[in-house]
């Protein structure tokens, strides 16, 4: 992970990029933790290939909300379309899942956005879970903007971490 960050902070023009291909990837094959670690990550790199903490956080913030935003959506396609038994198998049991599928009907866009605000709910878990219930495209979609408070605080981290 700190190679990624020290090339990414070496390459300001194709860095966001990169990012945002390795966050949506993470995020899709469901490997833990990565989104807080890139998103302190890419502050730090993109301050200091941009020279400045305005640069590093609105790059960092923009390349980490496109990956997870694309990872998000690619998920969630998956597993309504083409995972959507191995999925279903799982949550079946349980009889939280079935009331969230209830809620979801009317309330999907309010009830992803406040999902997504909170840190206790794994996004990358979610994204498969939401993917099985009746919520509309475009309220998945909406409601991811709220991953955006908890990826701006740790974009600020890391360019705080830049400066030290």
């Amino acid at each position: 992970m700190s190679n990624l960050i020290i090339w990414m902070s070496t390459h300001p023009a194709s860095g966001p990029f990169i990012l945002v291909g390795i966050f949506a990837l993470a995020t899709v094959l469901f490997v833990p933790c990565t989104a807080p670690i890139l998103c302190v990550g890419s502050g730090c790199a993109f301050t200091q290939a941009y020279g400045s903490n305005a640069w590093g956080l609105l790059i960092g913030v923009s390349a980490c909300f496109g990956g997870a935003f694309l990872g998000s959506f690619t998920a969630f396609i998956l597993g309504r379309y083409i995972f959507k038994e191995q999925v279903s198998k799982c949550s079946s049991k349980y009889r939280l899942f079935k009331a969230l599928d209830r809620t979801m009907m009317t309330g999907g866009l309010k009830m992803t956005f406040l999902m997504r605000l909170t840190p206790l709910i794994p996004y990358i878990l979610l994204n498969y879970l939401l993917a099985l219930t009746k919520i509309s495209m475009r309220d998945f979609c909406l409601g991811t903007f709220g991953l955006l408070p908890s990826q701006f605080v740790f974009v600020f981290v890391g360019t705080t971490i830049s400066n030290i």
